[in-house]
């Protein structure tokens, strides 16, 4: 994991995420969370380092909401060029794959949130059976 606290370095950064502009300025800290392919050997565990990585980047949202701070996950879903250029100019190496950005800061007193309806569990969920 890597993180960008001077706000210039982290502005810097956020120059190579697409989806930030609003409120990346605004954030007190951009982190990379990464996975080390060299944890995973065996042909089952290709998809292994996102999913880990994927759990302990929520694992730590949820460590940042509940000592107070806000955290907020940008996605990594960027071409093999644009993943190259950020990892030449960051000097992350590419045994190490990108899971996501998130940003995290002190919340404001009062802010506006996105809010989408809650789908029925009927909607989501499905009791398996047999064929």
């Amino acid at each position: 994991m890597y993180a960008a606290y001077d706000s210039d370095l982290r502005d810097h950064l956020l120059s190579f995420h697409h989806g930030n502009r609003g409120f990346g300025h605004k954030l007190g800290a951009v982190l990379i969370v990464t996975s080390d392919l060299r944890g995973f050997d065996m042909i089952g565990e290709r998809n292994q380092p996102w999913i880990d990585g994927g759990l302990f980047a929520m694992s730590l949202a949820y460590a940042f909401h509940a000592a107070g701070l806000g955290a907020c996950m940008m996605n990594w879903s960027e071409d093999a060029d644009h993943d190259q250029r950020l990892r030449a100019e960051f000097d992350i190496p590419d045994n190490e794959v990108i899971i996501t950005f998130l940003g995290v800061g002190h919340l404001p007193e009062v802010f506006e949130v996105a809010a989408s309806p809650r789908p029925a569990v009927n909607d989501v969920l499905r009791e398996v059976q047999l064929r």
